[in-house]
């Protein structure tokens, strides 16, 4: 399965314009989370809550080709896209901040719940100095029956990790996240609950780079060169 993505030196990240299939990508994002808990928890109201994700996604895909990474795997024979990952670089603090996107359609109490929810996943990140620079997993999103391709898009996320030696955390909206994260090297830390009132858990999680990268790679044919020298 192709996946057609910019993957560039990191740093600095290349600004991508938009991609015409954006609004696909967000539309798909959504499906994927709007029957998860903590999107229930941003609106109980199914179609307001559909609204709320496509625009809050949409906004998270012009950030991340700004400054992060989109990956998009798509169909060979048609072209159609069948899922999307979607990496933020963080460089700095409230790099989750609520961004701009178009909230008149939304009611106020739902945008106040994803400004919320922005910043409860802004207090998981670690605050180790030394990932003051590291890869945010925003989400992973396939369309129903594709789960090899949301495997593929994590393994291309974990290579261009390794390639840079950069740690990569993610937020887990439920526990079928949290078992594939585990089975392909994920930690997971203690459970955030979202505000009150019904609040539901998030769960943090962190990747460290594999020692085998690239840079590694390098390294190591240098020193055998050195060594016949």
């Amino acid at each position: 399965m192709p996946l057609h993505s910019r993957l560039g030196p990191l740093p600095p990240s290349t600004p991508e314009s938009a991609d015409p299939r954006d609004a696909v990508l967000a539309e798909l994002l959504a499906r994927a989370h709007v029957q998860l808990q903590p999107a229930v928890w941003v609106d109980g109201d199914v179609e307001q809550r559909e609204a709320a994700l496509t625009a809050w996604f949409a906004a998270r895909l012009a950030q991340a080709r700004a400054n992060g990474q989109v990956l998009v795997a798509t169909d060979p024979n048609d072209e159609r896209v069948l899922g999307v990952a979607v990496l933020l670089e963080r460089q700095g603090t409230d790099f989750l901040a609520l961004p701009d996107m178009d909230t008149s359609l939304l009611k106020s109490a739902t945008v106040t719940r994803l400004a919320a929810l922005d910043e409860q996943i802004e207090r998981t990140v670690p605050c180790d100095p030394h990932l003051h620079l590291h890869l945010h997993l925003l989400a992973v999103a396939v369309r129903p029956t594709h789960d090899d391709v949301g495997l593929s898009l994590l393994d291309q996320v974990h290579r261009y990790a390794d390639q840079w030696q950069l740690p990569v955390h993610t937020v887990a909206w439920d526990s079928r996240t949290v078992a594939t994260h585990t089975r392909h090297g994920w930690c997971s830390r203690d459970d955030v609950a979202l505000p009150a009132p019904g609040g539901p858990p998030v769960v943090p999680m962190l990747r460290q780079p594999a020692r085998t990268s690239l840079l590694s790679d390098i390294a190591a044919r240098a020193t055998r060169g050195a060594g016949t020298a």
